[in-house]
């Protein structure tokens, strides 16, 4: 189970900004996450890490190889570190993907992700890549209410609930262990007070998940970002209330 709660006051240049959606590279040594002013358009940023002893370097705004810096939000990069995948903010929310050559080099400018069935009117977000890079999981509003998908990026097939007993619930900010057999979640579902963060697990990547089970309540909007390659922590964003309301994000972590 997890403990502690730790609110991270990591990145001091940009204490006033709204924070989150830190995702890690598969080395765990750099990070991506948004962050920017309230009630306006996020910057994407990157930024070193060394894991052993838990220590961010200093951010710095990703630009492409234009010079011109990303904005959108939920930066989620792939296991080869070739592929950038994020929210590109707008009426409906769509899912793009900005790409390099190596992973030394900048990326190219973004654009929208054209795997069929993936991006529709009603908005999706919040990207997620399978640690062996062939599978890409999200959330989308085409039923009503946010659930959770899950697409081969070879577009081989049509997008797939992940959850069951999706329809009923607001499910967000997928997270997955690197088998893919524990999943972490954002959600309004029974016993939540806004959103709250759950988990589930199945056996084998063949079978459904189980019925989840919360690990994490605030009195606000809790959904998670990131799971260290130990299992050991959980990063995850914070806000005191809903996130229409203007309450700015905090990033944190549970630690077991």
């Amino acid at each position: 189970m997890f403990g502690e709660t730790a609110v991270l006051r990591t990145f001091s240049t940009l204490s006033s900004f709204s924070q989150g959606a830190l995702q890690f590279s598969s080395d765990e040594r750099e990070a991506f996450f948004a962050a920017g002013p309230l009630d306006e358009p996020p910057y994407i940023y990157h930024v070193t890490y060394d894991p052993r002893n838990s220590v961010f370097g200093e951010p710095s705004l990703l630009l492409d190889e234009s010079g011109v810096a990303f904005t959108g939000a939920d930066p989620a990069l792939s296991p080869d570190g070739l592929s950038l995948y994020f929210t590109h903010l707008g009426p409906a929310n769509a899912i793009w993907v900005a790409t390099r050559d190596t992973v030394d080099a900048p990326f190219k400018a973004g654009v929208e992700l054209t795997i069929p069935g993936v991006n529709t009117p009603d908005g999706e977000g919040d990207p997620f890549v399978s640690c062996d890079g062939a599978t890409l999981y999200f959330d989308s509003k085409r039923d009503g209410l946010d659930e959770l998908y899950s697409v081969p990026l070879s577009g081989s097939a049509p997008p797939a609930r992940v959850l069951g007993d999706a329809l009923q619930y607001s499910d967000i900010g997928l997270v997955l262990s690197d088998d893919e057999l524990t999943l972490y979640f954002g959600s309004d579902r029974e016993g939540a007070t806004k959103s709250d963060i759950f988990t589930a697990r199945r056996n084998t990547k063949l079978e459904s998940f189980g019925p989840p089970t919360k690990i994490y309540q605030s009195n606000g909007v809790d959904y998670p970002d990131a799971i260290s390659k130990d299992g050991c922590t959980l990063w995850f964003n914070s806000a005191p209330d809903t996130r229409s309301s203007g309450s700015p994000y905090t990033l944190s972590r549970l630690v077991r």
